[in-house]
């Protein structure tokens, strides 16, 4: 379940194995990429234990341009 843009979402995924909270000592800033690939997305990268991580901005993911699911799908709010 997600919250993007005041909306609760629920997202599939084929699996999870772990939940963690990184430390941000862990934390790394996205490295400058080749021109192919946009690191708009990314958040960070870090490292636990022996994994890399790669966090992702789900809200700013769901809302591009390529993907623009929660524009699309989420219902308008309505004030009355």
């Amino acid at each position: 379940m997600l919250n993007i843009s005041r909306q609760v979402v629920g997202m599939v995924a084929d699996g999870v194995s772990d939940v963690i909270t990184p430390n941000p000592e862990q934390l790394r800033a996205v490295p400058e990429f080749s021109s192919t690939i946009d690191s708009d997305y990314l958040l960070a990268i870090g490292a636990v234990q022996e994994r890399m991580l790669i966090l992702l901005d789900i809200e700013k993911l769901t809302n591009g341009a390529e993907m623009g699911l929660a524009a699309q799908t989420l219902p308008q709010t309505v004030s009355l």
